[in-house]
Formats: structure tokens, sequence, C-alpha cells
């Protein structure tokens, strides 16, 4: 039964997965939610093991979390990028306008009128403009590399936090592991004084 984090159907949701005896119920969707789950040790077992309150395993969230914000940090890092390139991408639209007005004969009157204000013909605006645009496009291309640069630091990020959720998972199952076992042990030890 898939679940649905909609919060009027969450807890029914757990409660019938736990009726179906799951071994965990959505660890990892349930983490960083102030929800209170269970592990069943099995599903006729009425024994309860608290795993998520044990240090060593509260142990690997800030970590965790720490790197989810670095991620966060360096996503809100490239979409500011991404915008910077697309803002460039208007003005080199903006400057191909422009080169487009110079194309083709220019009046007499307007070349002299363009030289008296500016100290430079049509054509030296044209060429002016083209390397504009070339300058642009470079700048275009660094920020595309920037972007690249941050895209390879979330994934390296990513690949740490899959690193500590694993280990969290394995300590989560020593943990249980230790719990039956000596649960077993106790169990054995008063049937034997009995």
């Amino acid at each position: 039964m898939p679940l649905s984090l909609s919060p009027p159907n969450l807890s029914t949701q757990v409660a019938e997965a736990l009726k179906q005896g799951c071994t965990a119920i959505g660890v990892s969707l349930l983490k960083g939610l102030n929800i209170s789950f269970i592990h069943t040790h099995h599903p006729r077992s009425h024994m309860t093991y608290e795993f998520y309150k044990n240090e060593e395993w509260k142990a690997f969230t800030p970590k965790m979390q720490a790197i989810r914000r670095e991620q966060s940090s360096l996503g809100y890092k490239q979409r500011s990028l991404m915008n910077r390139v697309t803002d460039l991408d208007l003005v080199d639209d903006l400057l191909l306008h422009k080169m487009g007005e110079l194309e083709g004969p220019i009046p007499e009157k307007q070349e002299k009128q363009l030289r008296k204000l500016t100290g430079m013909d049509s054509e030296c605006w044209f060429y002016k403009y083209d390397r504009c645009k070339d300058a642009i496009n470079e700048m275009r291309v660094a920020k595309c590399l920037e972007v690249s640069a941050l895209q390879s630091q979330i994934q390296l990020l990513d690949e740490d936090w899959r690193v500590l959720d694993k280990e969290q998972d394995a300590c989560r199952d020593r943990l249980i592991k230790e719990h039956n076992d000596a649960t077993k042990n106790q169990g054995l030890a008063a049937t034997s004084a009995a």
C-alpha cells in the first residue's frame, strides 16, 4: 500500500502498514518528520525497540542534515548563475538586433551624425557590437562551467549522504539485532531459571 503523506491519512496509513507486519515503517520517509515509528520484530511480536532513540543512530542525523543544507545552498547558487546566463542571453539578443540595424546602407546624414556624436561610423559600431557578443558568449560559457562545477559538488555530497545513510541503516540493523539477541537470551535465561 503506497503511503501518501497527506496529514489526515498519514496515521491511518502507518497503522495499516503496521498491521501488515512491515519490519520498518518508511524510515527514510519519516526521517525529519516528527512522527514516532516502531520497529516490529516479527508480525506477531508485541515487543518493540525504538532504535531511533539510540545516540549512536541519532549521531548520523546532524551530518546528513548538514549535507542536505549544503546541497540546498549550492543549488541556490546554481539557480542564480543560470539566471545570469538567461540575462546574458537577453543582452546577446539585443546586440544582435542592434547589429541588424547597422547592416546594409546607412544614409549619409545618419553616418555624419553618428561620427559627430560618437567618433565612430556604423561599420565601427557593428564590429564593436560583434566583439561585445563574443565577450557575452565567453561570460555565458564561464557561468555554465560554474553551474557544472556546482553540480559536481552536489553529486559528491549526494554520494557522501548515501554512504552515511547506509551506515545509519547498518547501525539500525545492528542495534535491532543486538536488542533481539539480548531479548532472546533473557527469555532463555528466564525459561531455564523456571
